[in-house]
Parts: C-alpha cells; structure tokens; sequence
C-alpha cells in the first residue's frame, strides 16, 4: 500500500514538474526581452534586451545598437552581441531623465525625448532604422520652442525654421539632401520693344512746319536731272493715260 502511494506522489511530482517547465517556455515565447541596468559616472541606463542573439541580416546603411558585457556598443552595418529591443531610459545621476525612446531588433525607432538635467524639454525627434525621419524640434531654457527641422533618411530635407523666444519666425531655410536651396531671382520680362511700338508720335504744329520751311537751302534736296530717254518715256505714258481717259475720242476730233 505504501508503495503504491510513493508511486502516486512521484507521479504527481513529475507532471507538476513538467507543467511548470512548460509554462516557463510559453512565457519565455511571450517575452523575449528581459531588462539591464547599467551604472556610469554621470548617468545610468535602463533597457530591454532579447534574451537570444538574433538572427537578423543587418543593413550596412543602419546603425545597430546591441548588449555585450556590461556594455551598450553601436555599429553601422553589424552587430556582435544582444540586440536593444523595447524601452530605452537615460538618467541623470540626480535621478532626472536624461533620454528617452524605443529600438526595434537593435534599431532606434519612433519618437525619442532628451531632457536638461533639471527636467526642462531639449529635444523631440523622430527616426526609424536609427535615422532620424521626420521633424525634430528643440527647445530653449525656458521650454519655449525654439527650431524645427526636417528630414529624411538622416538628411535635411525641407525647410529649417528658426524661433525667437516670443514665437515669432527669424529665419526659415529650404534645404534638400542636406544642402540650402537658393532661392531663383526673378527676372522682369523686357517691354523696350513694346514701348517703341506705343511710342508717341510727334504732333506737326506751326512751328515744326516753320521750323521745316527755315531749312537752309543747302540742307534741302537738289531736283534730280532726267535724261532724255527718260523724258520720252514720261510723254509716252502721259499719251497712253490721256487716250484711256478719253478711249472714245478720235485723233482728228477737234476739242
């Protein structure tokens, strides 16, 4: 009899056991990410990270943020260790946070806050593959808004706008893979031609005919000397004009 309950409680034991293992895997499937703390002079970090090295063919353009020895390294192109993946904190050794955002498989990814040691707003921006996409704003000491950026794939792309502390707008810049757009100077079309052709004309008056007939005698045009081939051939055709003026009248009609 006291065998048979021995058996029964090992039983017992071994599927309690087993369960227990089983459920330890199904949560270790749910969270794959457990969080490190990490202690420095000035500051320290609070980060999840995967529990396994991921295998996860890297970009060379993207810059990959991972977990090695007590360590938080970044490298463009690759990785060697635990990926970042999940909350990312920054803190002041006055307890304040210093920065804040999310990476997803090692990258820096959505909105991202950094703080001035005593709590005031420095910097909003956005990224993806630890680029920054998408407007960053900073701020002043006193929290006021003071520039807003945007861009694209780490570069500035559209317009730079510069803020006094009132609000106002002191400068705004376009810009285009990280170069200032100059803006094209406007040239006005050429009316010259078109004011000739509307140009007034001179109205003849007295005194211009007066002016005219005081000409001096050798300013004016000499009478041209006809040859006398040309004569007959004048006389010809007056001849011819007087005969179609007059195509009835015969050469012995007297007038």
């Amino acid at each position: 009899m006291k065998n048979l309950l021995y058996s029964c409680l090992t039983v017992l034991l071994l599927m309690g056991n087993a369960l227990w293992a089983q459920k330890e895997k199904d949560l270790y499937k749910i969270k794959a990410t457990y969080v490190v703390n990490l202690a420095n002079t000035d500051s320290t970090i609070r980060a999840e990270v995967f529990y396994d090295h991921k295998d996860i063919k890297p970009n060379e353009h993207y810059t990959y943020y991972w977990f090695y020895i007590n360590k938080i390294i970044s490298t463009k192109g690759g990785y060697d260790g635990r990926l970042l993946h999940g909350v990312y904190s920054c803190y002041y050794s006055n307890s304040n946070l210093r920065q804040r955002g999310e990476f997803y498989h090692g990258m820096k990814s959505g909105i991202w806050f950094s703080w001035s040691p005593d709590g005031k707003m420095l910097e909003e921006s956005k990224w993806k593959h630890s680029q920054r996409n998408g407007i960053t704003k900073t701020f002043g000491s006193g929290g006021e808004l003071q520039s807003e950026m945007y861009y694209k794939n780490d570069k500035l792309n559209g317009y730079v706008i510069n803020y006094d502390k009132s609000g106002k707008i002191t400068s705004k810049k376009k810009y285009k893979n990280n170069t200032e757009v100059q803006k094209k100077k406007l040239r006005m079309p050429d009316f010259s031609k078109l004011k000739k052709l509307f140009k007034k004309k001179p109205k003849i008056t007295a005194d211009n005919s007066r002016a005219q007939s005081e000409v001096p005698a050798e300013q004016k045009q000499a009478p041209v000397e006809m040859k006398p081939e040309e004569h007959k051939h004048k006389e010809k055709k007056e001849g011819k004009a007087k005969k179609w003026l007059h195509p009835l009248k015969k050469e012995g009609d007297k007038k």
